[in-house]
């Protein structure tokens, strides 16, 4: 590498290089300069290589180092070899023949032949023979004995280590034929190939390469002590033994063809014909089984007839699917009869010999009947199960006392009722979630009996991740179960949910197990029984009785001890076809898809258990399906592990604290519709206000455009009858259901909070979360939180939606208290901006609040997901464990509220400290500007109610330089300033400086405020805007535009119409108004008094003063405390924008959010919506916002940046 980097670069100072030189497809640089040219640095490169420089040096490298034509080495796909004349060379990955290395060429007699076949008794994983053996009739000779090989032929391995010579006609000392008797005298190889031997009398002597026998008879060549004798002899195969001369299957048994062995038929009372080419069964036997299947066997004829007189054995081998799916969408509820030909094979078999119990060798047979029952899902109406039960009512209770558990029977279904199981108190030991002490246990320990179909026990294993029992085939191995899967659950307390995907096809290679479950007791080491729920057990009348709806109906559980996690056997039919190696495959596979294991404490003892219960639901599918659709070859497989305690007073407790919950939502709504009635319903006033806009005009110096001075009457009034009944009903609803959501959710709150603390920091058992059933049914311990949460949020974003469309639709009203600067305020009219100035303050308070849901957001996903705090809410008692799992949902509400709580308050006390330290909210902010202004602000939220911000600064006029200005507001700081309040309660002291008020408003001031703004509307309409052509107010185009231009908000104008308001005076008359009636200029029902400020609680549900009521007859202004008792110092009047429900707003994302994490069940995902659903919220109150107060102030949106 040194050697062509210095090559290189000396290439790179080359001043004047030459045409290149291309050899094999590498091209080397041009002739450098002599000039350039430096000595290479000393390396082993360089002194090993020849002299070379320049190009010849590059030159003879490219010749050296060319790519050549050889590709990478390639290994073939073999692992099958020819039976035949082959074995598997496990270095080589090849299969070699056994000639390999010598002549067979049997033409030319100066090579000797090879006579090599593969040697079968050493073989690999798939059957290949791992060496060769000299054939029958062949004597091995050693290469090793003959020194036929030197040493470099060993180290170069190319030694045969032995030959094959045949032993007739030679002595040891011929190799070519080497027996060591007699020369010419015919021998024959021993079976092994160690030496030669003759062919005894008893033989028909020589035959093909070895001695010849009847038939029937066995060729022997060993004695007693199995040493080999010379003389080979036939011995006669006994008691039903042949001697199988050809590879055949026989009785469902393959056979392999041998002269040395009498072989056996499968069953005792089998025998071979004198053929060996078929096994009968003995007199008095019935041969039975599917030899294309498996094992043929005999049973007693008159006990086998009896079974089939009593129990038909085609229904006994008819097997009834009822969950079968028949696509990925569809709900598994097809149904599927068939002739299941494994229970045709093993029924009479295991049925015969069962009932008809002849010794130990018998219990095979009785687990067996055991298993086709289980394969039959325990269905009573089917033969197997019949049978079963037969048997076990005539066989007398075993040692153990258990009910159900007979002699000679496996025990395999409980008698005992579904309570009785449950609430057992067997367990002794006593439970903790760590090591507490040597008398507490914090791990379960389950342990497995397993058996194969044919009754074979194969012992006990201790269950760790049998239940992930499929998984997916390769490269999707991750996606599915198998033995890396976590073991967590195992940990006392430890809730674990997984979803694993399962690839069908893998099942198939593999015979399925036959379960049954214990739990280890460490306090006695006794292997205590864990009952198993067939969700799918079907009853004599095919209803499924173990699916419960409610707790009510588990009483009739029936509960089971042998389970299987899947069943590729009993869906094999006479037509189902076999794969490569011969096993068949299934026309239906049957396959647990949801496992549930489920432990709940006592009662009585907070620290021990009732026995776990397993709880299997299975799916069926038709393996046809498969070609059509590979999707049906997948599925996902559900488990859970479940630590629970039914907790038999949690309902009362709920339904306690909801009836609480309910009873104050409804009187707090009783009062908040008995105050909003006051605020809104007012009797017809028996007066009119006539001519009321003339003397506006007159009084300001406007005159009407028209040179009149106002109409002599109002003419017909408009109708002020109070709301419509509908939008009655409406306010009142939704007044209803915000009183049941600011109840409901500090319940919901509290409730999710409390099992969260004392869940998950205990160390002893104290309390287990409630069991779920994912919301099933409505006896479900979380349904009620789940409805409630839905309720809760549904009913807040209705109640939001209605406060927002509140605030777009409100009144709001600049009153402009600027003096002119000269007599006349026709010749020095007041300027506009300050107006301007506060209506855009005033649009972008609308849409502020105090805290920032982005940065709650953002928090959030920090701490949750960043560092993993949302796995706080798995179900198991540990604040300090975050490993990944499913997320309680009781848990994951306390969780994810909490932060809501917690960044809210901080946010909140944030601003409180920046209050502290002189930084005003943005609402005061509002009214110190609007004060320096001389801008006061009237805002009618309601019909006859509202807000009154009196701004009117002591001081002369406002339009002013910036040092007058600055010299002001350093008379404010110093507290030199005279008081901000209203100049007519200047003589009582406690309203001196109050500026914001509540506004309770007549039906007479509705009316005279109603006339001015509808004689108003009519002078602009007739007005019209002026035009420097004329005919202004018939111009097609301005009509057609104000027809165009009506939105869903009231008196929404153009800008053409709102240059017509402006020209007939219509914000002076108004601002006149206004300020007449807050000087007290208006007498009887215009006229206004005071009332003391309404407490916390009062100012809270909005209670108007006592004096007010329908037949008010003056106006009552209520000071504004609001913000004395709020942490944010939030003035009442903010209730007209976002700032003043914060609280609403706080709790609407807060359940957005809630109810988002339950439908994705992702962090992420609900942080989106969230954030997205209020800027949704967000955008429409801020547009429809802005246009409302552009048409309300006749402030053009333009100016509202």
């Amino acid at each position: 590498r040194r050697h062509f980097e210095w090559h290189h670069r000396q290439h790179d100072d080359d001043d004047r290089p030459s045409d290149p030189v291309t050899v094999d497809g590498c091209t080397t640089a041009g002739h450098p300069s002599r000039r350039s040219r430096r000595k290479a640095p000393p390396t082993i490169a360089s002194r090993m290589a020849p002299r070379r420089t320049g190009p010849m040096a590059l030159l003879f490298l490219c010749l050296t180092l060319a790519p050549s034509a050889l590709a990478l080495v390639q290994v073939d796909y073999e692992v099958v070899c020819d039976s035949a004349t082959e074995y598997y060379d496990t270095a080589a990955l090849e299969c070699i023949s056994c000639t390999e290395g010598c002549n067979d060429d049997t033409d030319d007699p100066s090579n000797a032949v090879c006579n090599k076949e593969p040697d079968f008794t050493m073989v690999d994983f798939y059957g290949n023979a791992l060496g060769c053996k000299c054939s029958l009739g062949y004597k091995r000779i050693w290469a090793l004995d003959q020194d036929t090989c030197t040493t470099s032929d060993y180290q170069s391995a190319s030694c045969t280590g032995f030959s094959c010579a045949s032993c007739l006609n030679g002595n040891d000392d011929d190799l070519e034929y080497p027996n060591p008797f007699e020369k010419n005298e015919n021998a024959v190889a021993y079976n092994d190939g160690d030496s030669c031997a003759l062919c005894g009398d008893t033989t028909n002597g020589i035959s093909g390469d070895d001695c010849g026998c009847p038939t029937n008879y066995v060729l022997t060549e060993v004695d007693d002590g199995l040493g080999y004798v010379i003389n080979k002899t036939c011995t006669a195969c006994t008691d039903g033994t042949a001697v199988i001369t050809s590879d055949a299957s026989i009785a469902g048994v393959n056979f392999y063809a041998t002269d040395y062995q009498c072989q056996r038929c499968p069953d005792p009372h089998m025998t071979f014909d004198s053929a060996g080419t078929t096994c009968t069964c003995d007199d008095d036997y019935t041969k039975t089984g599917q030899s294309l299947y498996g094992q043929q066997s005999c049973v007693y004829t008159e006990h086998s007839d009896a079974i089939k007189q009593s129990y038909a054995e085609t229904s006994a081998s008819t097997v009834n699917f009822f969950k079968i799916q028949a696509d990925q969408e569809s709900s598994p509820s097809g149904e599927l009869e068939m002739e299941s030909l494994v229970m045709k094979h093993h029924f009479l078999n295991a049925s015969t010999n069962c009932f008809y119990y002849n010794g130990p060798e018998n219990i095979a047979n009785c687990q067996t009947l055991a298993n086709l029952c289980v394969m039959q899902m325990y269905w009573p109406d089917s033969e197997v199960c019949e049978l079963f039960e037969d048997i076990l009512d005539k066989r007398s209770e075993n040692a153990r006392s258990q009910d159900g558990w007979v002699d000679t029977l496996p025990w395999l279904r409980y008698v005992e009722t579904a309570t009785e199981i449950r609430v057992s108190e067997a367990i002794t030991m006593q439970m903790s979630f760590g090591n507490v002490d040597d008398y507490h246990y914090h791990q379960m320990r389950y342990v497995l009996s397993k058996y194969y179909l044919n009754g074979t026990w194969m012992g006990y294993e201790d269950l760790t991740t049998q239940f992930y029992y499929c998984g997916m085939a390769a490269p999707n191995t991750h996606r599915g179960g198998g033995s890396s899967m976590s073991t967590s659950w195992l940990r006392f307390g430890h809730g674990y949910n997984k979803n694993f995907e399962c690839d069908l096809e893998t099942l198939m290679a593999d015979e399925p197990m036959f379960y049954e479950l214990f739990l280890i007791d460490e306090e006695t080491d006794d292997m205590m029984p864990v009952p198993v729920l067939l969700r799918d057990y079907r009853d004599s009348g095919l209803n499924f009785i173990n699916v419960n709806y409610e707790d009510a109906e588990e009483s009739n559980d029936i509960f089971v001890r042998r389970f299987m996690l899947y069943d590729t056997l009993s869906g094999v039919s006479d037509s189902s076809t076999t794969n490569d190696d011969g096993t068949y495959i299934p026309d239906v596979i049957r396959y647990a898809n949801k496992i549930t294991l489920s432990v709940q404490i006592q009662d009585t003892s907070a620290g021990k258990i009732y026995p776990p219960i397993l709880e299997l639901s299975y799916k069926e599918r038709e393996v046809s399906y498969w070609d059509s659709d590979s999707t049906m070859k997948r599925d996902f497989i559900f488990f859970r592990a479940e630590y629970s305690m039914k907790v038999s007073n949690y309902e009362d407790v709920v339904i306690a604290f909801f009836s609480v919950a309910c009873v104050l939502a409804g009187i707090t709504w009783t009062m908040r519709v008995n105050n909003w009635s006051r605020r809104n319903v007012r009797m017809r006033a028996a007066n009119s206000h006539t001519n009321m806009e003339g003397r506006l005009r007159g009084a300001d110096g406007l005159n009407s455009g028209g040179g009149r001075a106002g109409p002599p009457s109002m003419g017909r009034q408009p109708d002020d009858s109070g709301y419509s009944s509908f939008w009655y009903l409406w306010c009142v609803f939704m007044i209803l259901i915000h009183c049941l959501v600011i109840f409901f959710f500090p319940f919901i709150f509290f409730l999710c909070t409390y099992w969260f603390v004392f869940f998950k920091m205990q160390d002893t058992v104290y309390v287990m979360l409630p069991p779920s059933n994912n919301f099933e049914n409505e006896d479900d311990d979380y349904y009620i939180i789940w409805v409630l949460i839905y309720l809760c949020f549904f009913c807040q974003s209705t109640w939001i939606i209605h406060l927002i469309y509140g605030q777009c639709t409100c009144d709001v009203f600049f009153i402009d208290y600027e003096r002119p600067h000269g007599k006349d305020r026709a010749e020095t009219p007041v300027s506009v901006w300050r107006t301007i100035f506060a209506a855009n303050e005033w649009n972008e308070l609308q849409t502020s609040r105090p805290t920032s849901l982005s940065f709650t957001l953002f928090v959030i996903t920090m701490v949750l997901v960043g560092w993993k705090r949302e796995y706080l809410a798995t179900p198991q008692p540990n604040m300090n464990d975050f490993t990944e799992g499913d997320l309680n949902m009781i848990l994951r509400f306390a969780n994810t509220t909490w932060w809501f709580v917690v960044l809210e308050l901080f946010q909140l006390g944030f601003n409180w400290l920046m209050i502290y330290f002189g930084r005003e909210p943005k609402d005061q902010l509002f009214i110190d500007f609007c004060t320096m202004a001389k801008i006061s602000v009237l805002v009618l939220d309601e019909r006859y109610h509202g807000y009154y911000l009196h701004c009117d600064s002591p001081h002369a006029h406002a339009d002013t330089d910036m040092a007058t200005l600055t010299e002001r507001l350093l008379a404010e700081e110093s507290g030199h300033s005279t008081a901000r309040g209203i100049p007519v309660l200047g003589d009582r002291e406690e309203y001196r400086d109050i500026q914001c008020f509540d506004i309770y408003l007549t039906n007479g001031w509705s009316i005279w405020f109603n006339s001015i703004r509808s004689f108003l509307e009519r002078e602009a309409r007739e007005a019209g805007p002026k035009s420097t052509s004329g005919g202004g107010k018939d111009m097609p185009a301005y009509r057609a535009q104000q027809r165009q231009s009506r939105s869903f908000l009231r008196n929404s104008t153009t800008l053409r119409d709102r240059h017509a308001h402006l020209e007939v005076g219509a914000m002076e008359i108004i601002n006149k108004g206004l300020r007449m009636f807050i000087s007290q200029g208006l007498k009887n029902d215009l006229f206004w008094d005071v009332s003391p400020p309404q407490s916390l609680f009062g100012a809270l549900i909005k209670t108007p003063p006592p004096d007010i009521s329908a037949s008010s007859a003056y106006n009552v202004l209520t000071p504004d405390r609001l913000h004395r008792y709020t942490c944010t110092g939030t003035y009442a009047y903010a209730g007209v924008h976002f700032y003043g429900i914060e609280w609403d707003l706080w709790l609407h994302n807060a359940l957005t959010f809630a109810m988002f994490d339950f439908w994705f069940k992702d962090t992420a995902t609900s942080v989106v919506c969230t954030w997205a659903i209020y800027q949704i919220l967000r955008f429409f109150r801020g547009y429809f916002g802005t246009a409302n107060l552009a048409n309300r102030t006749l402030v053009d949106s333009t100016f509202l940046i």
